[in-house]
């Protein structure tokens, strides 16, 4: 992450922080982050030079109404200084920003298949209390493992896949004399 991402993202936040409105301004960065990934002509847009500053804030303003005007206020900002292309990274500090000062915790976790509402509700409970933070579960599917699941946090990675069993024995087996 850039130092110019950063600085965005700790300026808004500050910002949102003194109104109190930190959730209601992630919701935002995410909802608007996630119309720029759906469309990246619109970032194209936001970022041609052809296309008038006023214009690209009067787009901006009519897209995401809604939005809280600090939060707003920083995309367009953004856009004026030619900085759009940061606006992921914004948001990922931004969320960083958000989960520290709240105790969340965000895990991956990779299992072969999606989990059930019992499985997950199991795993939240025990992350939660070997990790004494509140935890935000992200998932991802890979039928490579086989079975099992891979927890990923804070550098930590808990690999408990049937792939990674399978790989241990084999090397245990590769490592025996007989």
């Amino acid at each position: 992450m850039s130092a110019l991402a950063a600085s965005y993202a700790e300026a808004l936040y500050s910002v949102v922080r003194e109104k109190s409105a930190q959730k209601e301004a992630l919701g935002d960065l995410m909802t608007i982050k996630g119309a720029f990934d759906e469309n990246a002509r619109f970032t194209a847009i936001l970022r041609s030079p052809e296309i008038g500053r006023e214009e690209k804030r009067a787009l901006l303003d009519t897209c995401f109404a809604g939005a809280q005007r600090d939060t707003l206020n920083c995309v367009k900002l953004l856009c004026d200084k030619g900085h759009i292309s940061e606006f992921a990274s914004v948001c990922a500090r931004f969320k960083h920003l958000y989960d520290e000062e709240m105790g969340i915790l965000t895990v991956k976790v990779t299992s072969s298949a999606p989990l059930s509402d019992g499985q997950t509700a199991r795993l939240r409970e025990k992350l939660e209390k070997l990790c004494e933070k509140r935890v935000e579960l992200v998932f991802f599917t890979d039928p490579g493992c086989l079975g099992g699941v891979r927890v990923e946090y804070g550098g930590v990675r808990i690999d408990d896949t049937l792939k990674n069993r399978l790989s241990k024995i084999g090397r245990l087996l590769e490592n025996t004399s007989v």
